[in-house]
């Protein structure tokens, strides 16, 4: 008898002269190279995700991070945790089963508001603000609602629009009421 793969034993179920029965199996064969990792999606980005949506996939235990692909979503959910299983093939050499992994899809933007450089934000007290720089050259404080962090950006979720001037910079010397001075070789 032959295996219609190629792998590592790493269980056997049966001994020889064990008496086996149709169906049973014999032993468990490890196919190195084609493992799959499987993410919990929640029910409310299901439709996000489909086969071909890039992933990116971490295993700790060998300290490698990389790109993937989904293969295949479960159509059904756990009635327990709302989730859907989306099976991703992991093709990186040195991974063994049972190993932990973790992926994170992107699943879009989800600002409500604007970014800025979170260093553009101060705190005066219990208010959270920024120097704005209106069309008279005058800046002001403006008081923001401030939003998720990301990086070196902040999301500002009201306070500012699309297309609002700011002091990101020498923000230490900015006086509410006072005229922007350009910088050495004429920048604002």
């Amino acid at each position: 008898m032959v295996a219609p793969i190629s792998g590592v034993i790493v269980a056997k179920q049966a001994d020889l002269g064990s008496t086996v029965f149709p169906g049973q199996p014999l032993m468990t064969i490890d196919d190195e190279g084609s493992y799959q990792l499987e993410l919990s999606i929640p029910e409310s980005q299901v439709r996000a995700v489909h086969a071909g949506t890039a992933v990116q996939v971490q295993i700790d235990a060998i300290g490698t991070s990389v790109v993937a692909r989904v293969s295949e979503v479960v159509p059904t959910s756990d009635p327990a945790s709302r989730t859907y299983i989306a099976k991703v093939t992991v093709p990186q050499k040195g991974i063994r089963s049972g190993m932990f992994g973790r992926g994170s899809i992107a699943l879009g933007s989800t600002v409500k508001g604007v970014r800025i450089p979170r260093t553009a934000v101060f705190e005066r007290g219990a208010l959270t603000a920024v120097w704005a720089v209106g069309a008279d050259e005058i800046v002001r404080m403006r008081l923001v609602k401030t939003g998720r962090l990301q990086g070196d950006s902040l999301e500002i979720l009201s306070g500012l629009a699309d297309g609002d001037r700011i002091v990101t910079a020498g923000m230490e010397k900015a006086i509410d009421g006072a005229r922007l001075q350009t910088a050495a070789g004429g920048a604002k």
